[in-house]
């Protein structure tokens, strides 16, 4: 059996702790604006949308720093692991005989969306949809659908969509796993392995 591992109560506890902020932050406004002798009007024209780019700054910290904390994986509020960043590692195809190349995996990821690009010299793959899944055995894996395109110097291959699952491994410094290309000409699939770089990414192959 699989379970989704984001967790609906990641969004609630949030609601639960931004809702109170957000009535100190109105009410400190109040004060603040009839310290200065604004009008009721005036209050509503400037105070509302200034509340409502507090709460989105809120939302925008949680989603793409806060949420990695320690203290929310600590209260089983969030089991989602971080891997955003580079990793260095090689592909395993069944295309041509088993031929292994080097490659690079970035994944770009928040809280509310993880993004997923492979490059090899000869092409490169990006996610169409990703998440995480925990397995019976407690091991998280890496899913995803993507879309492999060649580059343009590259006219042996065509554009392939396909799957990919990765275990996460190593408290989330390695990744193995395989994958499954759906191609027009050809069907291929292959093991992959990698291991975490750095955190800069490059949105290239090198």
């Amino acid at each position: 059996m699989q379970g989704n591992l984001y967790n609906p109560k990641a969004y609630i506890y949030f609601t639960i702790v931004v809702f109170p902020l957000a009535a100190i932050i109105a009410l400190f406004l109040d004060q603040l604006f009839s310290s200065i002798g604004l009008s009721q009007s005036a209050k509503i024209i400037i105070g509302t949308p200034t509340g409502i780019g507090v709460l989105f700054s809120i939302f925008n910290f949680f989603d793409r720093k806060a949420w990695r904390w320690d203290i929310f994986r600590r209260m089983s509020v969030i089991a989602v692991p971080y891997l955003g960043g580079r990793w260095n590692g090689t592909v395993k195809s069944s295309h041509n005989g088993d031929t292994t190349v080097d490659a690079v995996l970035e994944i770009s990821q928040t809280f509310s969306r993880i993004c997923v690009s492979l490059y090899t010299k000869t092409s490169e793959s990006h996610s169409i949809i990703a998440g995480f899944l925990r397995s019976g055995g407690g091991i998280v894996t890496l899913n995803y659908l993507y879309q492999n395109k060649p580059h343009a110097m590259t006219t042996m291959l065509n554009s392939q969509q396909g799957s990919a699952i990765l275990k996460v491994l190593k408290g989330g410094k390695m990744l193995d796993g395989f994958y499954y290309n759906n191609g027009r000409e050809r069907t291929t699939f292959g093991q992959t392995e990698f291991v975490w770089s750095q955190k800069e990414l490059l949105n290239s192959f090198s």
